[in-house]
């Protein structure tokens, strides 16, 4: 079926499906709708600080819309809407859910300087290039490996992509920050799959060719850290005008081969092939709540017990999970510290090699200026990775317990529907065990669709709704119970290190540079690195104790408190249902309604 032809499908069956108990299916319903009439594709570009990201997107629009210079000019995530909106309009989507129509010079503020309220910047451009409709560009702010912020935004953003396009500087070549960049885009495809690539040489000189020394060089380092081919656009650099006013690039061979890969006939077949799979979950999800309601219309009070015993059955687990949280969290509040000091330790380690190596007669103040500048920021951003790694590791075991736990109570439920002599009763337990299993395994429409909406209300790619399909991810609700959290060790543990680090670093500048003694400066270097250092890890341990767990026992709390409010809800909508008298009518208009949800089915599956 074609993408009218599903839209006629849910159409026709719109008004049965409405009739939904669950609250999240209408608007999932409305957003899938909307997504079958107006495909979009989704590219993230991604790149060092001033690498010409905004450059490359004005000269898409052939004007001058996002700031850009040879300083940081992107603060924000600035999502370009192109050819979907009939007006122009720039927007502050904020993090309350609010929306404002901004001024262009609103817009330009805004986008250098983020206030704490702003989520993201919008622009929505009616269509003015052919072929173009559709097109969601994202402007992520300028990668810098000790900016913690900036890496959460793209991992936020890089697995919600169909394509990453990936700007280099020519004159700078592949840098430190984009070595750490295309790691994360690295770490990304193996999570999420191998999103496309494309790879921009900015800024190169006119006679450059995919031959050129710098080019290939460029090419081999990010195939090198990738473990892929990438596909290679280069932009040439612009003249000024004789005033002096500076010059778009000439790009429409790069947006060709990004049009070329977003609009792909494999593309649309893929999300189409999605778009049948979620029409398909949201009409047996409704089916399902049907058979529900006629599984319980004759039976009464008994049902009524029945539920209550089982929803009292899934609280206690509930609180068991709890305690299985507060082991863990207690865990890391015991170990993350020793963890946390033995990588300081090979940090200061690693910056007294350094210092070792130093030819005894270099010059003092550049020595200290590399440790300082590169040596330790870096650093620090290694023991980061390091405690993520230890933290999640003590999550994944975390998340097998509790997913034992809620397996173990959905089998008390299945067992019990096989031994109850009552055959209406046996039905509404089967019926109740299929619909909670529909949540565990995450195959629930409105928990599917709601993958569409992406990150913070921004529409996912089609790689990501593909990878959704019909396979079961994770566990409950097809995640794990702490997957929600593993975004906040970024934003816990790195933002408070890094920004700990810098505040330490700041300080031994401005009080250690002063005169060194030419025969001992080694010496007294190693001294300050390991004060410096030191300062830090005390601070951050400091951290740890007085808020980071407390903050993860909080989040994990959460998810299994949102987990287990769903599955519950499906038993109080069966409790609300059993208490409910049914006429013949109100019967006869459930099964019409079932037998033609199952013919829209059966056409799906045709």
């Amino acid at each position: 079926m074609n993408n009218n032809q599903l839209s006629d499908l849910l159409d026709e069956n719109w008004e049965i499906l409405e009739k939904s108990k669950d609250g999240k299916l209408v608007p999932a319903m409305r957003l899938l709708a909307n997504h079958i009439e107006n495909p979009r594709s989704f590219v993230t570009f991604a790149g060092e600080t001033s690498s010409g990201k905004s450059t490359l997107i004005n000269s898409f629009l052939g004007e001058k819309l996002l700031p850009a210079g040879a300083k940081p000019t992107t603060g924000t995530v600035t999502w370009l809407e192109y050819g979907i909106a009939k007006e122009r309009r720039l927007l502050a989507v904020n993090r309350d859910a609010t929306i404002e129509e901004l001024t262009r010079e609103q817009f330009n503020a805004l986008s250098e300087r983020p206030d704490k309220g702003l989520l993201r910047l919008k622009a929505e451009i009616p269509e003015a290039r052919s072929g173009f409709a559709g097109l969601n560009v994202f402007d992520t702010p300028g990668f810098n490996a000790i900016i913690a912020e900036h890496a959460e935004v793209l991992k936020e953003f890089l697995p919600e992509s169909d394509m990453i396009v990936f700007p280099v500087s020519y004159k700078v070549g592949f840098g430190a920050s984009d070595r750490l960049l295309m790691d994360l885009v690295s770490d990304v495809r193996k999570q999420f799959g191998a999103l496309p690539v494309l790879l921009v040489v900015n800024r190169a000189p006119e006679s450059a060719t995919e031959d050129d020394k710098r080019i290939r060089e460029i090419r081999l380092n990010a195939e090198d850290i990738l473990h892929d081919k990438v596909q290679l656009q280069i932009v040439k650099s612009a003249m000024p005008t004789p005033d002096g006013e500076s010059v778009l690039p000439k790009t429409d061979e790069l947006w060709q081969t990004v049009a070329n890969v977003a609009f792909s006939k494999e593309r649309a077949q893929a999300l189409n092939e999605r778009f049948r799979i979620m029409i398909k979950s949201i009409l047996q999800q409704r089916i399902d709540e049907i058979d529900g309601e006629l599984a319980v219309a004759d039976l009464g009070r008994e049902a009524t017990e029945e539920l209550l015993e089982q929803k009292r059955s899934f609280e206690e687990n509930e609180k068991k999970c709890y305690v299985i949280v507060d082991k863990y969290m207690d865990r890391i509040s015991r170990e993350l510290p020793k963890h946390f000091s033995r990588a300081a330790e090979r940090l200061i380690d690693k910056a007294e090699s350094e210092i070792d190596s130093a030819n005894k007669w270099v010059d003092a103040k550049q020595c200290a200026a590399y440790i300082y500048g590169h040596v330790l920021p870096f650093g620090t951003s290694g023991v980061a990775r390091d405690i993520e790694s230890y933290i999640k590791e003590v999550f994944d075991q975390m998340d097998e317990e509790l997913s034992e736990m809620a397996d173990r109570a959905i089998k008390r439920l299945n067992d019990r529907a096989q031994t109850v002599e009552n055959p209406q009763l046996r039905k509404l337990l089967t019926n109740l065990g299929i619909r909670i299993g529909q949540r565990v395994a995450g195959e629930l429409a409105s928990s599917a669709v709601r993958s569409v909406s992406g990150v913070g209300g921004v529409a996912s790619g089609v790689g990501n709704l593909v990878k959704m399909g019909v396979k079961h991810l994770g566990h409950l609700f097809g995640k794990t119970f702490s997957r929600d959290v593993y975004t906040t060790i970024g934003k816990m543990f790195t933002k408070k290190a890094v920004q700990t680090m810098t505040v330490c670093l700041q300080a031994a500048v401005e009080l250690a540079f002063f005169a060194w003694d030419a025969c001992h400066w080694q010496d007294e270097l190693k001294g300050k690195v390991r004060e410096t250092v030191d300062g830090w890890k005390d601070k951050v341990i400091s951290e740890i104790d007085t808020s980071m767990v407390a903050d993860y026992r909080k989040s994990n709390y959460a998810s299994v408190e949102e987990c287990y409010k769903e599955l519950v809800a499906v038993i109080d909508t069966s409790i609300d249902e059993s208490r409910h008298t049914y006429d013949n009518d109100q019967i006869k208009l459930l099964k019409a309604d079932s037998e033609k949800l199952a013919a829209a089915k059966n056409k799906l599956e045709g």
